[in-house]
Parts: structure tokens; C-alpha cells; sequence
């Protein structure tokens, strides 16, 4: 799927591959777990921030997507927008 999106990436190293300054992280299962679209040029999608809306301590992934819309990137709990990040409960 990725390949299809992005095409061949720039470099490979293991099961990340990188697209400029962008990269795509895959699990053992050939699955992204996680990307970093620090070149802005990745083809990721979560969802569309919404107007008036709003997330807090306890808000679901969905709320913060409603919120802020697809992260700038996501590590594991952590997703980020630009400089700012927000850290989900590992449960």
C-alpha cells in the first residue's frame, strides 16, 4: 500500500524507509506502525480537522483527530503537530 501511495522509497534501512526527510515505519507484520512526515510530502491520512472542536486529558484518538486533524507524526503514543505533541494511555 505504501509503495503504491508513495512509490520506491529513497533509502531503506530495515523496516524503515524514508522519503527525503519523511519516513514510514513498518512492524513485524509489514504493517506502519509509525511515520515522521518531517518533508511534508508523505501520503497519510487519518482524518480531517473539524471547526469548532476541541480535545482534553482522557479525549480519544478520534477526538484529537476531530480536533487537530492527521499528525505531523506518529511514534507510538506520541503523535505530533509540528512542535507540539500529544501523548495517548497505553492500555
Amino acid at each position: 500500500d505504501v509503495i503504491k501511495a508513495m512509490g520506491t522509497p529513497t533509502s531503506v534501512n530495515g523496516s524503515n524507509w524514508s522519503y527525503d526527510f519523511s519516513s514510514v515505519d513498518f512492524n513485524r507484520e509489514s504493517e506502519v506502525e509509525g511515520y515522521s512526515d518531517i518533508s511534508d510530502n508523505l501520503k497519510v491520512w487519518l482524518g480531517n480537522q473539524e471547526a469548532n472542536t476541541n480535545f482534553s486529558i482522557g479525549s480519544t484518538k478520534n477526538d484529537v483527530i476531530k480536533a487537530m486533524g492527521t499528525p505531523t507524526s506518529v511514534n507510538g503514543s506520541n503523535w505530533s503537530y509540528d512542535f507540539s505533541s500529544v501523548d495517548f494511555n497505553r492500555e
